[in-house]
């Protein structure tokens, strides 16, 4: 028998992403600025998680 890692009976009770203009606005876009907000439910430790991932256009990384 599968056991489920997220809680909920339906996708939108275990997870949510939101990608749009509540969390990008025009001037972010602009200047080449993209949030994902990502929301998950996890069996434990029972509290809703959430995670920010950004993307910024044109940064070049050096690893220092």
């Amino acid at each position: 028998m599968a056991s489920s890692a997220l809680t909920g009976t339906t996708p939108e009770q275990a997870f949510c992403v939101t990608c749009d203009h509540t969390n990008n606005p025009p001037e972010r876009i602009t200047e080449g600025v993209v949030n994902c907000d990502i929301g998950i439910a996890p069996v434990r430790p029972a509290e809703f998680v959430g995670f920010t991932v950004q993307q910024s256009a044109g940064q070049v990384t050096t690893g220092e």
